[in-house]
């Protein structure tokens, strides 16, 4: 979520060391990271614009905004600056793991939800496979469905098709070119403590 090296060794209870050379090898195996960073810190940068805070007295703030490519507009506000920016005449800065996690985790969030709109508009096109499934919960990135014995091979392959259809539906709806595949696991058990994973 974009903490810093001693932030993560805090709360893991990883030696420092350890979490810079985790830090390292990922920006390495994935370079592009850290342009998109810096793209979305100076697009938010260049389009502040001042707002008064009531919470804090109506001192001066700026809000920024940058554009996923899906058309979300995500808008972070700056904080008052920690006191080795303000020793170098900064007043307020925006928060770097908030523009490092909202797009992360927005865009996540707009996938799963993509991809549960198609699952809900085929369970309803089937009539939830002649009443014999039901659409119970969703838990982040999870489904849970509620099926009997004799649909379920049905149930499971269409949900492992549907959700992973992610690159298509980023190609349909948005015109975004996606190489990465989103696998997903089925499980299946009589209740959710006795699940094993189900190859369809």
């Amino acid at each position: 979520y974009g903490a810093g090296a001693a932030k993560i060794s805090a709360t893991t209870g990883m030696a420092v060391d350890d979490v810079k050379d985790l830090i390292e090898a990922e920006e390495i195996l994935y370079p592009d990271i850290i342009s998109f960073n810096q793209g979305v810190e100076q697009t938010v940068q260049k389009s502040a614009v001042p707002f008064r805070d009531p919470i804090r007295g109506f001192r001066t703030f700026r809000r920024g905004t940058w554009q996923a490519p899906t058309g979300t507009m995500y808008s972070w506000r700056t904080y008052d600056a920690p006191k080795w920016a303000k020793d170098k005449g900064i007043n307020d800065t925006f928060m770097p793991t908030e523009m490092k996690n909202y797009p992360v985790q927005g865009t996540g969030g707009e996938i799963v939800q993509m991809q549960l709109g198609l699952l809900w508009r085929h369970f309803v096109a089937n009539d939830n496979y002649g009443g014999r499934a039901l659409l119970c919960n969703t838990v982040h990135d999870c489904v849970w469905i509620d099926s009997e014995p004799d649909v379920v091979h049905e149930v499971a392959a269409d949900a492992k098709r549907i959700l992973e259809s992610v690159p298509e539906s980023l190609e349909r709806i948005f015109g975004i070119h996606s190489p990465v595949p989103f696998p997903c696991e089925v499980e299946v058990g009589n209740n959710l403590y006795d699940k094993q994973v189900y190859h369809v």
